[in-house]
């Protein structure tokens, strides 16, 4: 096998195919650079070791190998099986002239055997590498057209969450590059109806407001405690020149003080201001630091968002206008959820229930399976409700907020589950329908 270097020059081959596909722009995507990459790298890796594998002259190459190692003697059995490895190959048959030099007498076997093996060699080499060469061409183009179906469906998920408001690397982070044409058209139809519902676009933003309301309410005492630094004069330090005094230090007495005592007649003068303490000397001081801890009290807010559990109705009296806007909603929400990376969670229920996490690492492919299903059935609300309530018990779901989608043609409640809703109301958690 030769020694390519498969990862770049698959990465050149995606670079020259998005640029003749007009999807060049792509690259300028880090997180799109990278899921790119990690696919050149997986299939650089898989494709080293299909040509491992599936290489069809594996066996004549052991031949190869093993005979080379024989003594001269054993010419003809090598002769014979080059033959082979020739009519397998396809390559005209050369074993005559090798069968007629072995029988000369004159001939040199062990030059006769150095000839016929550099002769297979060559041979078995340039096979082994046209070979290789068709099959990297084979599997590389196949990987660059489930890549190039991948962009253009990336493509036209930019638009679609446009629409929603969305960054479409979310999605590629939940999506594992699996993404069909089947799941955009999914995406798409939900968007144009999130796009153009008047009536649903004011229903969720209704819904936004009272979750931005319920976030504002909760203020909180944040106790702060941070070291104050200050600086005071130090007298009893003598680092600087602060000022001008009246004493008797001879070390800081200023110059002219000392010019008194030039002179005999003013010498008199200056020991009479130093017994008087009245010579003028410099003023010296230092600064001292000093930290303090100090303590306040600030309002602040809890900025975290908790986890969103949706209960959705699928029972077979949604069907219609009902269904649209509860999966319209699911995706919405899902989206959100995806892009402030909150948990969101999925309760379907009918006569029975069906529990998915969408922001997992399959979120996307469970929330597009989501989208494909009917609704049928009859409307049972309990079994949702005790387990979004027992859901609340957990920790990663203590802070979430419950919202049911549904017509509410049903039994009304329990009043041990409206009690259970009462109790998790009182510890924060919000309840929409």
């Amino acid at each position: 096998m030769r020694q390519l270097d498969l990862f770049q020059d698959t990465k050149q081959c995606i670079e020259k195919e998005l640029m003749h596909n007009r999807l060049e722009h792509w690259l300028d995507h880090q997180k799109v650079q990278m899921n790119l990459d990690d696919q050149a790298k997986s299939w650089a890796t898989d494709a080293r070791r299909k040509l491992q594998l599936e290489n069809p002259f594996r066996s004549y190459s052991d031949i190869y190998e093993k005979l080379l190692d024989q003594e001269s003697e054993d010419l003809i059995q090598s002769i014979n099986l080059y033959r082979d490895f020739l009519k397998f190959s396809g390559l005209p048959d050369s074993s005559a002239f090798w069968k007629k030099e072995y029988q000369d007498a004159q001939k040199d076997r062990n030059k006769l055997k150095n000839h016929l093996f550099k002769d297979w060699k060559k041979n078995l080499d340039q096979q082994i590498a046209d070979w290789e060469l068709k099959k990297l061409e084979e599997l590389r183009n196949k990987f660059l057209e489930q890549l190039l179906e991948q962009m253009r469906n990336l493509e036209e998920l930019k638009k679609i969450t446009d629409k929603l408001g969305l960054e479409p690397g979310i999605f590629l982070d939940y999506s594992n590059g699996r993404l069909t044409a089947q799941d955009m058209q999914q995406f798409k139809r939900w968007a144009e109806y999130l796009k153009t519902n008047d009536s649903l676009k004011a229903i969720l933003d209704v819904l936004g407001k009272i979750q931005n309301a319920h976030i504002a309410q909760e203020k909180i005492e944040i106790s702060q405690q941070q070291t104050v630094e200050t600086f005071v004069p130090d007298i009893n330090s003598r680092e600087e020149i602060v000022g001008i005094r009246m004493g008797k230090d001879l070390e800081f007495v200023l110059p002219s003080e000392l010019a008194l005592l030039s002179n005999t007649e003013t010498e008199v003068l200056f020991d009479l201001k130093y017994i008087e303490g009245n010579l003028m000397c410099f003023e010296m001081q230092g600064i001292q630091s000093n930290k303090q801890d100090v303590e306040s009290i600030a309002l602040g807010s809890i900025n975290k968002k908790g986890p969103i559990i949706l209960c959705i109705d699928t029972s077979g009296s949604m069907q219609g206008t009902p269904e649209f806007i509860a999966k319209a909603v699911a995706l919405y929400f899902a989206s959100e959820a995806m892009k402030e990376k909150r948990v969101c969670f999925l309760i379907n229920f009918s006569t029975s229930i069906q529990t998915l996490e969408l922001t997992q690492p399959q979120g996307l492919n469970t929330l597009i399976e989501f989208l494909k299903i009917s609704f049928h059935g009859g409307t049972d609300v309990a079994p949702a409700l005790d387990f979004a309530l027992n859901l609340l018990k957990k920790e990663n779901y203590e802070r979430a907020d419950l919202l049911v989608i549904s017509d509410f043609i049903m039994a009304t409640l329990l009043q041990t589950q409206h009690q259970k809703i009462q109790s998790a109301k009182e510890k924060g958690n919000q309840f929409y329908s």
